[in-house]
């Protein structure tokens, strides 16, 4: 079982009061950390909503979720460890992944204008670095963020977070079929990585821990209000 989400904060914030209510009170100390109320707004608005999203899979009330956390703070359910789940979000659009296997997600605006080639030389494996300098400087933005959003995926996936580095896992990319594949021997036999444009502006890759081929085409679900 794998299902993908994505919503718009834009469609919730109207909702704000109710969706507060289905926080923790240590969540909605999370959120009060922000300075700014849009950023405060959209942090409850994925955390309210992931827990609606679980509740459907648990079948329980969305309040009485309970998560505990590991130690670079990722969430899991303590009482529930066959559910995995991970979410992702840039500008206002959110994505979640839900599974039955460890999985991470991992959504970027394409869009955005940074270093490619410094960025890729620091952080990237040589082999991909290698191959950001052999793009066409019309892909390099989409071959960037392709790599990137796959690498952070499979470290969101096994706990790590960026801080895993993202040189911990290599990949390549086949050009004909527009997708990653995993380099690294080991992580390629127990792993699959995919990804996919939303729309001209956004990409989302998701890794998940599984032997089972991925479909090519991902099938990402709008979620719109309860």
């Amino acid at each position: 079982m794998f299902d993908i989400y994505l919503l718009n904060t834009d469609h919730f914030l109207t909702d704000i009061p109710y969706l507060r209510s289905l926080l923790s009170i240590d969540e909605w100390q999370r959120v009060e950390r922000f300075k700014q109320k849009i950023q405060a707004d959209k942090s409850c608005i994925a955390r309210a909503n992931l827990r609606i999203i679980l509740s459907k899979y648990l079948n329980i009330n969305p309040a009485k979720i309970i998560f505990d956390y590991n130690q670079k703070g990722k969430p899991f359910l303590k009482d529930y460890p066959h559910l995995h789940f991970n979410l992702s979000h840039t500008d206002n659009l959110i994505v979640y992944g839900i599974s039955d296997h460890l999985m991470g997600i991992d959504i970027e605006n394409i869009n955005k204008k940074v270093k490619f080639q410094e960025l890729a030389q620091r952080f990237f494996c040589p082999s991909e670095y290698i191959l950001m300098n052999q793009i066409n400087p019309e892909n390099e933005a989409k071959l960037f963020y392709t790599l990137w959003t796959a690498k952070e995926a499979y470290l969101k996936a096994i706990g790590e977070g960026l801080s895993g580095g993202l040189d911990s896992i290599e990949l390549s990319y086949n050009f004909q079929n527009e997708d990653v594949e995993i380099t690294s021997a080991k992580i390629r036999e127990e792993w699959q990585i995919k990804n996919c444009k939303i729309n001209d502006n956004y990409l989302v890759s998701v890794a998940i821990k599984s032997k089972d081929e991925l479909p090519d085409n991902l099938t990402i679900k709008k979620f719109e209000k309860y």
